[in-house]
Order: C-alpha cells, then structure tokens, then sequence
C-alpha cells in the first residue's frame, strides 16, 4: 500500500513539473488586426512577441494558422470580411529556453596567414575590343546601303499630265585595313519619263547619275584627319566640295582645319574648274561636359572665272543645359563696292536661333531664323538674276526686256512656336508660325495647328486628329486631317488618312473644297531589307491626282 503511494506522489509531482514547463515555453499574446487585403489580415505584434509560422490566433471564438510573419506583423489566411481593421484577439506565443553557451576559443590570426591567394583584377584575363570615338575602329568594317525609289504623279484629268522618276542610289562606308582609313561613297542613278519631261526648262537640273559623296580619308576624331575628293560638308556654312581638307589633332577640346577645292556644277553636279573656293575654320567641343558645348567658326572665299566672288565669315553654337538646349546660327557676307544686286559692302546675310525646354510632361521649342537670298557671281552664271534679289526692268535698256536688282532689302523672316504635353498614351501639340518678306507689306505666311495623338490602342494601333488653318500670300485654307495605324506584329506598319481642307485663292472670291487620302506600308522583311509602299490622292477643283512612291532598302553589314 505504501508502495502504490509513493507512485501515485511521483506521477502527480511529474505532471506538475510538465504543465509548468509547457506553461513556461507557452504564453498568450494578445494581436490586433491593422490592415486587411486580398483575402489576407495583417495583425500586430510579429516574431518580436514570439509569434511565428505555425503559430494559432483566435479572434472571436475564430481559430487562424499564422502564414507569415515579420519582426512587427504576422498573416493569417481569412474569408471575406471575417476580420476588420481594429479587432482583437489571442495568440500563441514561443518562447524557447536558451541554454548558456559556450564559445570555442578563436584561432589567432597567425593561423589564416597565406590562405587566400592575391585577387587578380578581372582585366588581366579579358580582351575587350577596341571600341573607336571617331569614324574608325581597329576591325575591318563595311557599312552598304542600297535603295530603289519608283514613284510618279498620275493626272486624272485630260489637262494635267502625268510623270514619273526612278532612281538607284547606293551609300558606302568602308573601314577595310587596320590603319585609321575610310572611304565614303554616296551616288544615285536616276531617271525621268512621262509627261514630256525631257522637253520641260530645266533638264540638266535633272541629270542620270548624281554625286553627293566620293570620299577617301584617313584619321580619327582624335587624330590629325585628312579627307580628298568630293565631300557633301567641309566646314559651316560650307557645303559641297570637290577637293581636300585637313584638321588638327584635338587638343583640349581646340582643333582647326583647312579646305580648298572646286565647285561642281550646281544644275547637273557634275565637276567643273569654273570656280574654287578656300577656308578655314576653328572648332571647339567637348562632350565630356554635361552640356556638350559646340562652337564653330569659318572663314572662306571663293574665285570664279578669275575674280574674287564670295566672302563670308559663318558661325555656329549648340549646348545642351538641363533639360534643354539652345543652337544659333551667323553669317557674315562682304560684297564688292559696286556689286549688280545693291547689297551692302558688308551684310549679316542670315542668322536663327532654336531653343526648346521641357519641363516634366510639357515641351515647348521655338525657333527664329532670318536669311537673304545667296549672292554670288558663280550662282548668277548659272540662275536667272530673280533668284537672288528683286528685279524691275532696265530703265536704260532700250525694248525693256533687260532686268536690274532694284535693292537689296529681300530678306526673309521665319518664327515658329511649338509646344507639346506627353502622357502615357495621350501626347497633345500645338504651335504655329509666320514667313515674312522685307518687300511684302503683309505677311508670306501664317500657320497654326493643333494636334491629338492617341498612342498604344489596344497594344498595337495609334491615331490621331489635327485641325489647322493656313494663309498665305496668293491662298488661305483651313483644314482637318484623321489618320490611324496599327502595327503588323514586330515587323511592320499599315496606316492610312483622310484630310479635307475648305481653300479659297485672294484673287478669286469663291471657296472650293479639297479632299485627300492616302495610306503608307511599311514592312520589315529581313533583318536588313525593308520595304515602304504609300499612295495619296488629291482630289478638288485645281487638282485631281494620284501621287504613287516606293522604297526599297537593303543595309547589310560586315
């Protein structure tokens, strides 16, 4: 009897002693609901009060499994609208006994000596490729482009004619040797049919085969360059150019450079000893700046048929400060005392600035420019006298037939104005501007639109509206203009407009309506081939046509 006793006190002191410790590794938390989401209640305290993964919490008889939890918050899983912000409830919570440990003795660190072996920089085992700042890199490079153009105008009237033109124009830039040379060629063939064309004034402005660029090289943008033969673009201000140039290496951001040649015909292209010209011109740029400063300035003249024609001085800067930019644009031509278009011995004979800002989604640009017609002795050869300034006839011309410059005040004047708002899918424009003449009492031109642009329907399409109102010296008219597109998967684009327009010319007092239509495709058929396709139609009282044009382009490269 004694012996069932002594048990019976040992099992009951061991209950005591297990309630104890599960009591003591055991302890209710109280959590309040903070926020509620998806589905999911996010309650307060987390793992800092001992509640963790695993962990039960009742709120309003309602038992939930914690699924997550941080050091402040834990998750449980709920139906909709079980729990609200603010409710409370009770939780289980955690708490291991940490047993006292000890820490092994650290090892000295005489024991990590010569473990870790040296880094070696990544560099040492790479070959990067040389990667050129200027127009030369060390691999042998060739960039071709070759492009068809077929294209004409349709008369749909017995009165109006119809005509045609068809060109080939190839564009190289070659890097062949390992040296810093290059060559660059530039040149169509082209041909004009229908309409008796051929007999048209003006025929040799049209020729079979024309020239823009035949160029060798050799240099870099850091290097002293030399380049010979036909080049588009010598200097500012200066254009084509059949002949030689030279630039100096760059030396903090300075170089300075020298060019002299022929001028080719300015009709058919084609070279001609008639005339030279030489120049100058001195460039600073630096792009290493976050504004990309450029500022150029030429000095050049030029000798037609023995006597010295042109003399001009040109100028031009662009930076970019910010969020914009800023670029102008100077020119200054000397003529002789007694020149045949009465201009000023020294004349600003153009200058324009351009400027745009943009300001979170808002855009506006605005641009100036003033010019007066180029005067020289070698494009008087070539044109009639009333390219180049105002004429009456010879008051000492005995039948009249004879023209004079009657001044030089012909200067032309254009501003323009553009502002846009960009959105997600939404951008809108608007802007207009003016052309003046010197010896117009009123204006040339006034212009202004106005522009929506829907981008991304539906992932693949755009359109837009425009509405814009024109008038000009001889016509006015006010138009309206829809246009849509839609991507063709990856690799190409269908769109199509119509705009009608309500015109009325200034010696007639009748309005007369314009319609026109058109559509452009464009399609991406290999990675270096694509193909362009449009057709637009004209359609009103002084004009019914149709005005066809293809294009295709092949740019491969090695």
């Amino acid at each position: 009897m004694t012996r069932w006793l002594l048990l019976g006190w040992a099992v009951l002191a061991l209950l005591v002693f297990s309630q104890g410790a599960r009591a003591a590794s055991r302890q209710s938390v109280t959590v309040k609901v903070v926020d509620v989401a998806g589905g999911r209640a996010y309650l307060r305290p987390g793992e800092s009060a001992g509640i963790g993964v695993g962990s039960v919490v009742t709120v309003r008889g309602r038992r939930y499994r914690v699924a997550g939890a941080t050091e402040q918050h834990i998750v449980v899983e709920m139906k909709e609208r079980e729990l609200r912000i603010g409710m409370t409830g009770v939780a289980t919570a955690k708490r291991p006994e940490a047993a006292p440990a000890e820490l092994p003795t650290p090892e000295p660190l005489s024991a990590y000596e010569d473990q870790w072996p040296d880094a070696v920089p990544p560099a040492n085992g790479q070959t990067p490729e040389y990667v050129p700042l200027g127009n030369w890199s060390d691999r042998q490079r060739v960039d071709l482009a070759l492009s068809t153009n077929v294209g004409g105008v349709i008369g749909l009237k017995e009165s109006e004619s119809s005509f045609g033109r068809a060109s080939l124009r190839t564009r190289l830039h070659a890097e062949p040797f390992e040296q810093p040379v290059f060559f660059d060629v530039d040149f169509a063939l082209q041909s004009w049919f229908g309409g008796g064309i051929s007999n048209r004034p003006g025929g040799s402005s049209r020729p079979l085969v024309l020239v823009r660029d035949l160029q060798f090289g050799y240099g870099t943008a850091q290097s002293a360059q030399v380049g010979l033969g036909r080049m588009p673009f010598v200097a500012v201000g200066v254009g084509q150019l059949d002949g030689a140039r030279v630039r100096s290496p760059s030396w903090a951001g300075f170089s300075i450079g020298a060019f002299g040649g022929t001028l080719p015909n300015p009709l058919d292209n084609l070279p001609s000893l008639e005339a030279t010209r030489f120049g100058g011109e001195l460039v600073y740029q630096n792009l290493a700046l976050d504004a990309q400063p450029f500022v150029a300035l030429s000095a050049h003249g030029s000798v037609f048929m023995g006597n010295i024609d042109e003399r001009r001085v040109n100028a031009e800067f662009s930076v970019f400060p910010g969020n914009g930019s800023l670029a102008g644009h100077f020119e200054l031509s000397v003529h002789d005392e007694n020149n045949i278009w009465q201009a000023p011995r020294v004349q600003v004979s153009a200058a324009g600035l351009d400027a745009s800002v943009r300001i979170g989604l808002f855009q506006i640009s605005g641009r100036f420019d003033m010019r007066y017609p180029e005067r020289s002795l070698w494009l008087t050869n070539y044109l009639p006298l009333g390219y180049l300034c105002n004429t009456v006839p010879d008051p000492t011309s005995s039948n009249g037939d004879q023209l004079v410059c009657q001044n030089s005040s012909d200067a032309r004047y254009f501003g323009g104005l553009d502002m846009s708002f960009s959105f997600s899918r939404l951008v809108l424009h608007a802007g207009g501007n003016l052309v003046h003449s010197e010896t117009e009492d009123e204006f040339e031109q006034l212009a202004g639109y106005l522009q929506a642009r829907i981008l991304r329907i539906a992932e693949i399409a755009w359109m837009d509206l425009s509405v814009a109102a024109y008038a000009r010296s001889f016509v006015s008219d006010y138009a309206a203009r829809l246009a849509a597109g839609v991507n063709i998967g990856q690799a190409g684009e269908i769109s199509a407009y119509y705009r009608v327009s309500l015109n009325q010319y200034n010696a007639s007092p009748d309005n007369f309506l314009q319609q026109s239509a058109g559509g452009i495709f464009y399609w991406s058929i290999l990675d270096d081939l694509d193909l362009g396709l449009r057709v637009d139609g004209m359609f009103g009282e002084d004009v019914s046509v149709l005005v066809l044009g293809s294009n295709l382009t092949w740019r491969p490269s090695w």
